[in-house]
């Protein structure tokens, strides 16, 4: 598996965090949301420790219904899943989720986490029930040389029913070939 590097684990301090969703939270509750994973993205930082509640705050985010809050939590846990057992935990937990928004977004932010995560978890994201899911799972297969993922595909466009999937899954899995899956 090819190795990359771990993003830095840093995050600017919270008033320049805040300010960019100033004008993009109107609700109460989106924003406090988003203000307890700013913070202890900023606790993990400062002292490279997650713990439960720091982890909570973070999850919540990312199961938010505001979808600034989603992303910003969701980008925040990625990078922790670098760093900590617990948050790629988290990670994989989010494959289940109920809310088709929260299992497409972490589908996307699959390209940001470990390559042995992505490989893991990959598959139960082209497996799910909505198209749009599975779609953005053949479009991170495809945008990552992670050969190990060649047999997946395969079986997966031997399945696939919807169009609109197959022609990403055929483009992930000619990446995939092309940079040495068997």
């Amino acid at each position: 598996m090819p190795r990359r590097h771990r993003p830095r684990l840093f995050s600017f301090s919270r008033e320049i965090e805040l300010a960019h969703y100033e004008e993009l939270l109107r609700d109460p509750a989106a924003r406090a949301l988003l203000e307890r994973a700013i913070d202890a993205f900023i606790a993990v930082c400062d002292d490279r420790t997650l713990g439960p509640d720091r982890l909570r705050a973070l999850v919540d985010a990312a199961t938010c219904d505001d979808p600034h809050v989603r992303l910003a939590a969701m980008n925040r846990l990625a990078v922790a899943s670098h760093y900590f057992d617990e948050a790629a935990e988290a990670v994989r937990g989010l494959v289940h989720h109920l809310d088709v928004e929260v299992r497409h977004l972490a589908c996307a932010s699959l390209a940001n986490v470990p390559a042995g995560l992505i490989v893991e978890v990959l598959p139960r994201y082209l497996d799910d029930p909505e198209w749009r899911i599975r779609k953005t799972a053949a479009q991170v297969a495809g945008a990552l040389p992670l050969p190990e993922l060649v047999p997946v595909l395969q079986e997966h466009l031997a399945t696939e029913r919807d169009a609109r999937v197959r022609v990403v899954l055929q483009l992930a899995l000619e990446f995939q070939v092309a940079q040495g899956g068997a």
